[in-house]
């Protein structure tokens, strides 16, 4: 299925992008000149949106599709700490030389741009994808150049840490969690002590508290027993049930989410089941985290955040001992996402 997303954070990266996936693309979204057009103005171009014809064959010196390709090898060469080829770049300067030619340095809020008089036609998308290029070869960061390992996408990462994945979270990220999940792979615990650095949910979130393990953590969905995930814990204590502040709801099956998950979130008055976990490793600790796609340096890229908030309604084994708080995990997803409200706040039970 060919994706609309624009996720390269750089235009000659987004053109490079145009195609389903990487390396053995079966779609390509620039097939026509309509469809080069629907994506320059997706893409914030103010393009000619009435030419029409096959944009394989439409330019010279080197047709569209000839420069989308090279610029993506040159990238993918840079992704890879690998020096881009003679030829390809030639392809890019020829076309920027003619970009250069045809446009105009104009301001362009706090500096000056090359810009070519509105409407743009396909001609002059290929200059803009050209001169992008030229800009980000020149001026970088070229250390933040990614290639994404699911679908091959392109794209700069602007994460605070720099360790950003996945071109997209909610896309890739979710068909890498989904994969995981069905590997049948386990962590194998080890003795290492693990730290918590989440901050405390109650009654504000605030990066005063860590703890150290054996941590507790509460788990409300895939992880919990009998559960696709639950693999992941194996090893660990099982503390009892018990519940959470929040809402559950379902984050639907989609064509990148093979299956159904819950999603955590904390608002309203309602609480959530949830099943206590002791784990004793790092190892274990860093499984979870990426089953949840939670980057602890980079909060913003992440689809869930792992958080300690307080436990409610514990009911302890046996001489238990009650717990007060655990770490969960907290939708910080797209809300667009979001699927029905799950009332009883039990993702096993209904």
């Amino acid at each position: 299925m060919l994706r609309n997303e624009l996720v390269g954070n750089a235009l000659c990266l987004d053109f490079a992008n145009t195609v389903d996936r990487r390396p053995a693309p079966e779609q390509d979204g620039i097939d026509t000149v309509g469809d080069l057009l629907d994506w320059a103005r997706r893409a914030g171009l103010a393009v000619d949106g009435g030419r029409t014809g096959s944009a394989a064959t439409l330019r010279t010196p080197v047709t569209t599709v000839d420069l989308r390709e090279a610029i993506f090898r040159v990238f993918a060469a840079v992704a890879g700490t690998e020096q881009a080829s003679v030829a390809d770049l030639a392809i890019v300067t020829a076309e920027y030389r003619e970009a250069v030619t045809g446009g105009r340095l104009r301001p362009d809020g706090s500096r000056y741009t090359l810009q070519w008089p509105a409407p743009l036609g396909p001609r002059e998308i290929g200059w803009a994808a050209a001169a992008s290029a030229v800009d980000l070869l020149r001026q970088g960061p070229l250390d933040r150049i990614r290639q994404c390992p699911s679908c091959g996408w392109l794209f700069l990462d602007t994460s605070r840490n720099g360790k950003r994945r996945w071109c997209s979270m909610a896309g890739c990220g979710s068909q890498d969690k989904a994969r995981r999940s069905g590997s049948g792979k386990q962590p194998k615990p080890v003795s290492d002590p693990a730290v918590d650095p989440s901050p405390v949910q109650d009654p504000e979130p605030g990066p005063d508290a860590t703890q150290t393990v054996p941590l507790v953590v509460a788990v409300y969905g895939t992880l919990r027993h009998g559960e696709r995930n639950h693999d992941l814990l194996d090893g660990a204590e099982f503390l009892g049930s018990a519940r959470v502040a929040g809402s559950l709801y379902e984050v639907p099956t989609a064509p990148y989410r093979p299956y159904a998950y819950p999603a955590l979130v904390v608002s309203g008055e309602g609480s959530v089941a949830v099943e206590l976990y002791r784990i004793s490793s790092v190892t274990m600790l860093a499984a979870l985290d990426e089953l949840e796609l939670y980057q602890p340096g980079d909060e913003a890229v992440s689809q869930y955040l792992r958080r300690t908030v307080p436990v409610l309604e514990h009911r302890a084994g046996p001489g238990g001992t009650p717990i007060g708080t655990a770490a969960v995990y907290l939708y910080n997803g797209p809300p667009e996402d979001l699927g029905k409200l799950l009332e009883t706040g039990d993702w096993i039970g209904g």
